[in-house]
């Protein structure tokens, strides 16, 4: 369905920007902490029935769009994702760089 998204693949996205920003950015003097980013989402739970067993898969939905399927109910979820680097975890991670075009 057009207008979703896995929220998995959104996770997986949203790690691979922060580490795109931290890459391009690791040799500048000036970085900032990145701290708790916190991503508000209305999600699409769909129950899929898999050998006997009930899943659930949770789908992020674009602004506007609707949920689509009569076994789904949408829901409003907030997640709070405080960045670390693996290699030193008890350090917190410093992202610095230079601005991508549009960027405020």
């Amino acid at each position: 369905m057009a207008g979703r998204i896995e929220l998995a693949d959104l996770l997986m996205s949203l790690r691979a920007e922060i580490n795109r920003a931290w890459r391009e950015g690791q040799y500048d003097v000036v970085g900032f902490e990145a701290g708790p980013i916190e991503v508000e989402l209305t999600t699409e739970i769909e129950v899929v029935p898999v050998q006997g067993k009930v899943t659930a898969r949770f789908w992020v939905l674009e602004v506007g769009a609707q949920a689509g399927r009569t076994n789904t109910s949408t829901q409003r979820i907030t997640l709070s994702l405080t960045p670390r680097d693996r290699r030193d975890p008890s350090k917190p991670l410093y992202i610095s760089g230079k601005p991508e075009v549009g960027e405020r």
